[in-house]
């Protein structure tokens, strides 16, 4: 009796008014699964929940590092206008100036025959009105005296200027190149499925650094280059698979792993936007992507500011 009674469950339903009780009777076999399907469920639904708050959690950092970009970039784009402002000024500064030498010496030549000719006229007998015109010109001297004063300050003060001019000018060009240089924008378009940090790795599922982020998206979707530079390396190494490095200068380094395809080869030079080969799942991959990385003197940075 008890082992029959054990091969059922009884499910009573007692209302609180004076109705009937109701009572329903089914396997206990049926009951586990029903249990197991309800853990399931509230499994499946944690598990939602979570990817929901997640996704909620990317996208608001997602849209916090596009404010930040776009920041950054306009602040760029502000310094940009300023020098190219300042270069003009650098030039319009030498025009004027050699203009300016080149009229001042034309006018004291022309004084300076000027006296020259009222002094001879001095030497002979002259009647009252070509001494007053000598009075005159002695004047006319004395401003040209100091107008050489002033010309010989301008040469001496022109070198000093020179420099600065120079220095301005290797400045201006060194803040443009330093700007093609740094990488800006994605490789790639994709779902940026992990980031950098900290994380289990998915092949061992031990705890380990991940230096760069992962893009993922179709196979064969097209990688460009994220800024100018020298090829530095194009070829198959390890768990990176296929993998380019870009050499871009002032210390910048860009890697893009397990590739499929590769474009570009070592020692080749390339533009900021310039396809260097396509996505793919070579070496130490679960699935189609692109681990990207950027390091500054040879430490791996985060790459979403870059982005």
């Amino acid at each position: 009796m008890n082992k029959k009674f054990m091969q059922f469950v009884t499910v009573f339903i007692i209302p609180h008014t004076e109705e009937a009780t109701y009572s329903f009777r089914f396997p206990f076999w049926l009951s586990r699964i029903v249990c197991f399907g309800l853990i399931l469920l509230l499994m499946f639904l944690f598990y939602l929940i979570y990817g929901v708050v997640s996704l909620q959690g990317e996208v608001s950092e997602n849209n916090l590092l596009r404010k930040e970009k776009r920041l950054l970039s306009e602040r760029e784009n502000t310094i940009a206008e300023e020098t190219e402002n300042i270069l003009e000024q650098i030039e319009q500064l030498e025009e004027f100036t050699s203009i300016a030498m080149e009229k001042v010496e034309g006018e004291m030549d022309q004084e300076t025959e000027f006296v020259q000719m009222q002094r001879e006229e001095e030497s002979d007998e002259i009647d009252l009105y070509q001494q007053d015109r000598a009075l005159a010109s002695r004047g006319d001297y004395q401003v040209l005296e100091r107008a050489q004063r002033n010309l010989q300050d301008i040469k001496v003060m022109l070198p000093e200027k020179g420099e600065t001019i120079e220095e301005l000018k290797k400045d201006a060009e060194e803040h443009q190149d330093r700007m093609k240089a740094k990488p800006d924008g994605w490789p790639t378009w994709g779902r940026i499925s992990s980031g950098f940090g900290k994380r289990r790795d998915p092949v061992s599922h031990n705890w380990r650094m991940h230096e760069g982020i992962d893009i993922s998206n179709s196979a064969n979707t097209p990688i460009s280059a994220t800024a100018y530079g020298t090829v530095s390396y194009a070829g198959y190494r390890g768990g990176f698979g296929n993998l380019v490095i870009i050499d871009h200068g002032y210390g910048y380094e860009t890697y893009y792993a397990h590739l499929n395809r590769i474009d570009v080869s070592e020692g080749e030079s390339v533009s900021r936007g310039q396809r260097i080969g396509l996505m793919g799942s070579t070496g130490r991959s679960m699935g189609d992507h692109l681990h990207y990385e950027v390091r500054v003197n040879g430490n791996p940075r985060d790459p979403a500011p870059y982005l």
